[in-house]
Order: C-alpha cells, then structure tokens, then sequence
C-alpha cells in the first residue's frame, strides 16, 4: 500500500503545514496536499499567504489568541534553527489606542489583564512617553499604548510555511504540491484524489483549507463561517523615508471607528530590492459567498475606496511625508463564529482545521499542534484552553 497514509492533510497554510508537521513528528505516515508554491510574481497568494510579511504579537484582548500566540511565538527561533529558514523578524509591535478610541479606557484594562494572566511581556506608555520612544510617530494627546519589544515583530508566512515543511520532511513527512479534487470514506478509511492525478488512501483526513472550508464540496459538513474580503496596501519608500522610519515596530491602531482601526508592518525589503511599508484593516463589510465571489475578489486589486482611507491613515500616524499611492492587494480571513479557530472532530477519523480570524500566520504553530493532538486522539485542550473552545 505505497500509497497508504496513516494521516493525510489537505491545505498547506500556516496551520496545516504545521498539523503536518507534529504529525510526521509522532512516527505517522503523513501526506502533505498542498497547492503550488506561488509564482515569482507571488500572483495566486490567498489569505495569511498574502504578500511576503505578517504581523505577530503576544498581546491580544481574547485571552485563548493571546495563549495561541505565546505558546507559537515561543518556537519560532527553534523552528528557524532546526530548519535552516530565516523568518522572523523581531522588530517589536505597539499597540496603539488613539485618544478618540470608543471604550479606550475599557480596552486598555482589559489588554492589562489579559497581559498580566498570559505573561505577554510589554511596557505601558502614555502620550508623551510613545513620543519619546517612537519619534517618527505622530502621536495624539490622550493616546495610549502597549509595546512588546521582545518576541513579537512580523514573519514571512511563505518562509514559515517552508520551515514547517522541512521539519516534517525531516521525520518522513510526504509533500504533494496539488490540489485535492475528492474525498470519499471507503472501507480502507478515505480515498482521495487530486487535479494532477494523484490517488491514495489514509486512516486519517484533516482539513485545513482556509478560507476554502466555507467553499469546499466535501465529504463532511460545511463549517459555520464567514469569509470576508480584505484589502491591503503596499507603499514604496525611498531610502531617506526607510531612514526617518527607523525603529518603527509592528502596530495594531485602535481609532475612532472600525474604519479607523488598522495594522501596520514596518519597512520591508522585497525581492525586487525595494522597501515597502504595509497597512490594512477597516471595517469588515465585504463578505464572500461563493467560490466564484473569491475567485472574482482575487482577480482584482482589493476596494480601491478601502486602499484609500488606509493611505490616509499611513499618511496621519507618519510624520514622514508619504507617497500618495501604492501597491493595493486583495487579501481574505476566514472568521468563525466564536472568533477562534475550528479545531474539531466530524467523524471518527475526519477532522477540520479552520478558522483563522485573521490570526492564522502567527498563532499556525500552536493551531497545527493542537489539530495533530486531536487527530491522534489527545484533544483534551490541557494547557490551560477551555473544553469548548475551539468547537465550530
């Protein structure tokens, strides 16, 4: 049985390239079900995977994020070394309440405490000390913020996702760079096959498709989520503005709406051998329906009203004179009713792996384990995670 896998996992993202991983780190027979690497010109990128840097941080106002992401934060410098793969980049993150925040006050205790119980280690600072600190942020009276200086920053979710894989394949981990067509249950457990004509059975199946879960014809029910469409902007910097941005960490910005709110990567070298400065965020208003809504919102280049208001904000948090355009990306996030991840069993052997909120680049290491967990039947949540918590 050549083709026999005690597991197979079909969608390589953050989350299940991970699940992958600590699978094929148990001794199991692991087949990996992965799209193709994207292009050069990175066309075809979905979700997390979109553009080449992410946000990470500790600091979160859920609690279960907050402990999602310590726990994978914690791995990463191991990770890197294990594989060989650069991908963190530890430039900090601030988490910035404007003045004009609805509930600042509110948020601002509820980040202390959730800080206080998970560890998450970050300095306090109020308006005169963020400019202190940050001179190349503009800074409102009133405002107040929440820097982690250590362990947080960005990473490059394509580098992640290659350090995972490495690690697997390490341990025997199977990787086919394709896309699965069907899967049916059958008396040797699943049968599957993919659009290039791969066919193969396993004991085990965990879904970890993202933002396709909502969308798939499967075997299995679809799970309650949301799909919404996000948009992000890419600005080209000169050599002077990288300079004047010096020190900039990551940020997550709470304004005076949810239009207001967004986040922020800092100065970024791409492969083209430019610097970029990335926002996004908004409101969550564009919601997807359908396979061929997502197909039609990945054609084009996000809400050019949306892009905008975001170069607007880049333009008010930077004293820097800003270029007035950039770079606008369609980008997507997968939101589940609880706001956590989905991290369930649907049958005996057949599991799901979804839901990233938006969380899914930073918070993938832990998310995968604990889906690897309850596909080899430990799913007790013992490190401290509510029974239920992560029940679609």
């Amino acid at each position: 049985m050549k083709n026999h896998f005690d597991h197979v996992v079909v969608g390589g993202g953050p989350m299940g390239a991970s699940a992958a991983k600590y699978l094929a780190l148990s001794g199991a027979r692991v087949l990996l079900i992965s799209a193709p690497e994207p292009a050069a010109d990175r066309a075809g990128l979905r979700s997390s995977h979109n553009d080449l840097s992410r946000l990470t941080r500790g600091l979160d106002g859920s609690p279960v994020w907050a402990k999602l992401a310590q726990h994978s934060i914690a791995r990463y410098k191991e990770l890197e070394r294990s594989s060989g793969i650069p991908f963190f980049t530890e430039s900090g993150c601030l988490t910035l309440l404007e003045s004009a925040a609805p509930d600042a006050a509110d948020t601002a205790a509820n980040l202390m405490a959730v800080g206080a119980a998970e560890g998450v280690r970050c300095d306090t600072l109020d308006a005169p000390a963020l400019r202190e600190r940050f001179s190349a942020l503009d800074v409102a009276t009133g405002a107040r913020g929440f820097h982690e200086r250590a362990d947080a920053g960005w990473l490059n979710p394509l580098d992640y996702v290659r350090a995972q894989i490495e690690v697997g394949r390490e341990s025997g981990l199977t990787v086919w760079p394709d896309v699965m067509i069907s899967a049916e249950r059958g008396a040797r457990g699943l049968s599957v096959r993919t659009a290039g004509g791969l066919e193969c059975t396993a004991d085990n199946a965990l879904f970890a498709q993202g933002v396709y879960s909502l969308f798939a014809e499967p075997l299995f029910r679809q799970q309650e989520l949301s799909v919404f469409a996000r948009t992000v902007v890419r600005v080209e910097l000169d050599a002077a503005q990288v300079a004047a941005l010096e020190g900039i960490p990551s940020m997550i910005v709470r304004g005076a709406s949810d239009e207001d709110n967004c986040y922020l990567v800092p100065p970024v070298q791409y492969p083209d051998g430019k610097h970029y400065i990335k926002i996004g965020g908004g409101r969550r208003v564009h919601s997807l329906a359908s396979r061929s809504q997502l197909h039609e919102w990945y054609a084009g280049d996000g809400d050019p009203e949306i892009a905008a208001r975001l170069l607007r904000r880049l333009e008010g948090l930077m004293p820097v004179t800003m270029p007035k355009n950039g770079i606008s990306q369609a980008c997507s996030i997968a939101v589940a009713p609880s706001g956590l991840p989905i991290i369930e069993k649907i049958h005996d052997n057949i599991g799901v792996l979804t839901g990233g909120n938006g969380h899914a680049a930073k918070c993938g290491d832990e998310v995968g384990r604990l889906g690897s967990e309850m596909m080899l039947g430990n799913a007790r949540w013992s490190d401290g995670y509510p029974l239920n918590a992560f029940s679609g």
